[in-house]
């Protein structure tokens, strides 16, 4: 596993892999919709690009 150091930035083009199978915040949360839109496998740049469409 690769570390960020303490400050640092995470690129753009690193990879998130969820280690669960279903979301486990509470539904109709905050939490919940912004944990909707990780998916296994994406790049952490897809998931801030869709964080800004969520608004």
């Amino acid at each position: 596993m690769t570390h960020v150091p303490i400050g640092g930035k995470i690129p753009r083009d690193w990879r998130i892999r969820l280690r669960v199978q279903h979301n486990p915040k509470q539904h109709g949360s905050g939490a919940y919709d912004g944990f909707s839109l990780y998916r296994d496998g994406m790049t952490v740049g897809e998931f801030l690009d869709s964080c800004k469409q969520q608004g």
